[in-house]
C-alpha cells in the first residue's frame, strides 16, 4: 500500500519535529518536507502534490484559512488539516468553510490525529509496537 505523504507547515519547528516524530512510528506516514511560511507551503505543496497537509493556524502574516483554501484548488484530492493552539468551535467552523479536512488542536494532536487520518484516508492505520 502506497504511504500517506505528508507535508508538514508550522512555524515551531519544535512542534513540527515532534508531529514527524509521532507520526513516523506508524507504518504508512511518509513525510515529504517541512515549511515554515505560507508561500513556502504554497510552493511545496504545488511541486510535491502530498495526501496530506498538517497547516498550523498561526502562520505569521498571512489568512491560514484562505491558505488553506488555495492548496484545495491546487490538489483537490489533498487533505488538508489545520491546527492551532485552542479547541475551539469557531476554529472548526472556519477550517470547514475553508475547505479544510478538520480541525486538531495541537495539544491534543497524539490522540486526535490517528481517527481523523483513518477516517480521511479510508484505511487502517495501526502502530506496531515492538515487545
Amino acid at each position: 500500500m502506497r504511504p500517506i505523504r505528508v507535508l508538514m507547515v508550522d512555524g515551531s519547528a519544535h512542534f513540527a519535529d515532534s508531529a514527524r516524530r509521532f507520526l513516523s512510528m506508524y507504518p504508512g506516514v511518509e513525510f515529504v518536507g517541512h515549511c515554515s511560511t505560507a508561500q513556502d507551503a504554497l510552493e511545496k505543496s504545488r511541486q510535491l502534490l502530498p495526501d496530506l497537509v498538517l497547516l498550523d493556524l498561526a502562520l505569521r502574516g498571512t489568512n491560514t484559512f484562505d491558505i488553506a483554501r488555495q492548496m484545495k484548488a491546487v490538489h483537490p484530492r489533498g487533505r488538508v488539516v489545520l491546527l492551532g493552539l485552542h479547541d475551539n468551535v469557531h476554529y472548526e467552523r472556519a477550517a470547514d468553510r475553508a475547505g479544510a479536512d478538520a480541525f486538531v488542536p495541537k495539544w491534543d494532536f497524539a490522540s486526535r490525529v490517528w481517527p481523523i487520518l483513518a477516517g480521511l484516508f479510508d484505511r487502517r492505520l495501526s502502530r506496531e509496537i515492538d515487545a
